[in-house]
């Protein structure tokens, strides 16, 4: 579970703030759980008992600002508290680098805003190793539920996928398109490389576009197919936000 807070004394903002990542949160898992706070001496005081995983602090807040409360949990033994700033006032993103912040939100155009949340939220879920769990009909043998971070790829055979894990050797059929299962799995990381391959982000190694081919942690290799480069480099960019490619 992870224990995100939010802090605005603009009590509209903070609540629209916090409808924003429920519903994103939503859509990418269920383990989460969210503490309101439009007075930044109450989340001080409540912060008394107890740490947050990640935090959404308005910078510019009376009696004490998100800055402040930052320093107070960077002053915290042993804390992972990840620190994401929200303010209108863009020019204090050089400031709020002192408080090592994982992320700065600025308050401005609410389709922007969004966008960057929902990415934000992705990157949250991957961080703290949040684990999607999928029933899949797996033929003759009935619904299986398998979490996603043990599917290595997806191989599309004519009208089955085929699941290869990292778990077994054995690989598991479904009856089903791979159109279907990239819908589904869309918001989990995964990714397709090819017509017939989506692969797992979390389990890329690396990245050889000269070769067009794509090295997992099992040491198996996938190719990059000219269609689907694109769509899966833009994908794959945003997933890693800034590491550069091979």
């Amino acid at each position: 579970m992870i224990k995100i807070a939010i802090c605005d004394d603009e009590k509209f903002f903070a609540d629209y703030l916090h409808s924003i990542l429920d519903n994103s949160f939503k859509e990418l898992c269920k383990s989460v759980e969210f503490f309101v706070f439009y007075d930044p001496l109450k989340m001080a005081e409540y912060m008394t008992f107890g740490n947050f995983d990640v935090v959404f602090l308005d910078i510019d807040m009376p009696c004490l600002s998100g800055f402040d409360i930052a320093k107070k949990i960077c002053n915290t033994p042993n804390q992972k508290t990840k620190i994401i700033f929200i303010s209108a006032m863009y020019d204090l993103v050089y400031e709020s680098f002192e408080y090592q912040p994982f992320y700065f939100i600025k308050k401005g155009s609410e389709d922007v805003m969004i966008k960057d949340i929902q990415h934000l939220c992705k990157k949250i879920v991957n961080i703290f190793k949040i684990n999607f769990k999928i029933n899949v009909n797996i033929c003759e043998q009935g619904i299986f539920e398998l979490f996603t971070e043990d599917i290595l790829y997806i191989k599309s055979e004519k009208h089955y996928i085929i699941y290869y894990l990292t778990c077994t050797d054995h690989p598991l059929k479904e009856r089903t398109t791979i159109a279907q299962k990239k819908k589904e799995l869309s918001s989990m990381f995964f990714v397709q490389s090819h017509q017939r391959f989506l692969v797992n982000m979390n389990h890329i190694v690396k990245v050889d576009l000269n070769a067009d081919k794509i090295f997992l942690s099992d040491e198996k290799i996938l190719p990059i197919s000219k269609s689907f480069k694109a769509e899966f480099l833009k994908e794959y960019r945003l997933f890693k936000r800034g590491t550069i490619l091979c």
